[in-house]
């Protein structure tokens, strides 16, 4: 008797495998390898056949002394015509291709039988049975699920049809055309996981390599993608490395100098992430710059700068820092570093660029420098700044310096004025609206630098809240006022039928 015992060893909880049917034994043998399959059939009269009913073979010839044992094991039990039963069948075998042995085992494989119920097929060869040919039989089995060959030569064939396979693995595969193997493929319409690894061609010494294709246990686990990733307006990659917090660090927060453009405004901000969402701790525009005196051309690296002067001495200002850390008062070009005093270390933070490209002379860079000069202190290089120059390796100050007073925009105003003064008065509408000449440029934006250190404050809108709410969508109707609304269309529908008749009978008159 044989019996399977629980992890507790009860009575109650064993089972007697010898009472269980003979379809449910082969089952469970099923899910073995054949070589302990037939270790059962010594334990009883009833176990001596029972392994030969099983519906998968796994023959290995490795597990046996010679290739002579092999063979015999494998023709005595295709022999016995037990072949129709097989579902499964997987055949390794190594060292093939010795004399007096066959180049395949076709009286196996492409025998009628054995290939009409057949839904799971794997034959493994070594590199020495490289000219083992598949049977023309496997290509129109109607049962097939998944076939994994190695080491098989395809032959040429006219018909292919596989219209039950979902997995097909080829490994070291030879074939004598391209055209044997997009019959293949092609031939198994429900094809779903498709694997070539290293195939090759007597006419071609080019290998195929082709990455396998998403399974249908990939789409089962797919996460779908943040929302803003999906917009493509956050890199979640670059996010983590800037929010990610030493463990040591006591829920300190960890500051980010956030930049971004849009077509009139420049936004800066000083953010620290949380789990339920970012904080913002202080944040400067460049709408705020006409009341310091920049009236036009808020979008420029100039103007760059003074938004991150701005948000800089504005965060030092509510953590009354801005005593102790007054920057660079003067903007000269040249990179500058806030040094810390013996009291409080200087306020830190990271430069997030979000998903603009950070070349030579990019506006973010000139944010960057104007929150150096504010007094904050940022992790960067002098490689981004505008007049840095790549074949030195060194940051030519009088041209950042010009970028910072916009004397680049006021070189193009003059070349402008003259080479093209109708372009001119259009490109610089609001320069000309405001009285901005190219030659007072510098002068004006050292006042807006000075006014900002002098109050960089808050200052509310003194615009009057709107008295009625604007609308931009019809308000909804009552029931009564659609049943009102629908009687007068019908009414002016009947009036304007009944004028035509009467322009109709006047002209019959």
């Amino acid at each position: 008797m044989v019996v399977i015992k629980s992890l507790t060893g009860s009575q109650e909880d064993r089972i007697i495998i010898s009472q269980l049917l003979d379809a449910l034994i082969c089952d469970i043998l099923c899910h073995i390898s054949t070589k302990d399959a037939v270790k059962t059939s010594v334990l009883s009269k009833r176990w001596k056949n029972i392994w030969q009913q099983v519906p998968g073979l796994d023959l290995n010839s490795e597990e046996f002394e010679n290739l002579s044992g092999f063979f015999s094991f494998a023709n005595s039990f295709f022999d016995l015509q037990r072949g129709s039963l097989i579902r499964k069948l997987s055949l390794h075998i190594s060292g093939w291709g010795h004399d007096g042995y066959p180049s395949f085992p076709n009286p196996w494989i492409d025998d009628s039988p054995t290939m009409r119920n057949i839904q799971h097929l794997d034959i493994r060869t070594t590199a020495l049975s490289s000219i083992t040919v598949l049977p023309l039989s496997i290509y129109t089995c109607k049962t097939l699920v998944h076939l994994r060959l190695r080491w098989v030569t395809l032959v040429k064939t006219e018909f292919v049809s596989l219209p039950c396979l979902k997995i097909l693995h080829l490994e070291q595969v030879m074939y004598l055309n391209k055209a044997n193997l997009e019959k293949l493929i092609s031939g198994s319409l429900l094809l779903v996981d498709l694997t070539l690894i290293s195939l090759s061609s007597p006419k071609d010494d080019q290998k195929v390599f082709v990455k396998p294709q998403k399974k249908q246990a990939y789409f089962k686990r797919y996460q779908v993608k943040f929302r803003r990733r999906r917009d493509g307006k956050t890199d979640y990659r670059a996010r983590i490395r800037l929010i990610n917090q030493d463990k040591n660090k006591y829920n300190t927060p960890k500051y980010r100098y956030v930049v971004r453009f849009t077509n009139k405004d420049i936004v800066a901000q000083i953010v620290s992430a949380t789990i339920t969402g970012d904080i913002v701790l202080a944040s400067a525009y460049a709408h705020e710059l006409p009341r310091y005196g920049l009236k036009a051309g808020l979008t420029n690296y100039a103007a760059a700068y003074c938004t991150g002067l701005l948000l800089a001495r504005r965060v030092l200002q509510m953590l009354e820092m801005d005593a102790e850390y007054e920057g660079n008062a003067e903007a000269t070009g040249e990179d500058y570093s806030v040094e810390p005093t013996d009291t409080r270390r200087p306020f830190r933070a990271l430069l997030d660029v979000g998903l603009v490209m950070t070349t030579t002379g990019n506006r973010v860079f000139g944010a960057l420098k104007g929150a150096l000069d504010g007094g904050l202190d940022i992790p960067h290089s002098d490689k981004r700044f505008a007049g840095f120059n790549k074949e030195g390796k060194n940051l030519d100050a009088e041209v950042h310096r010009k970028y910072i007073y916009g004397g680049h925009v006021a070189d193009y105003m003059k070349l402008l004025m003259e080479d093209e003064p109708e372009k001119y008065q259009s490109h610089f509408s609001n320069y000309l609206k405001k009285d901005l000449a190219p030659e007072n440029m510098e002068e004006m934006y050292k006042n807006v630098h000075a006014a900002i250190r002098a109050d960089p404050s808050i200052k509310k809108s003194d615009k009057e809240a709107p008295k009625e709410h604007k609308r931009y969508n019809p308000k909804k109707l009552t029931y009564d006022e659609r049943k009102a609304s629908l009687i007068q269309r019908v009414k002016a529908l009947n009036s304007a039928i009944g004028g035509d008749d009467g322009d109709e009978d006047e002209d019959d008159e």
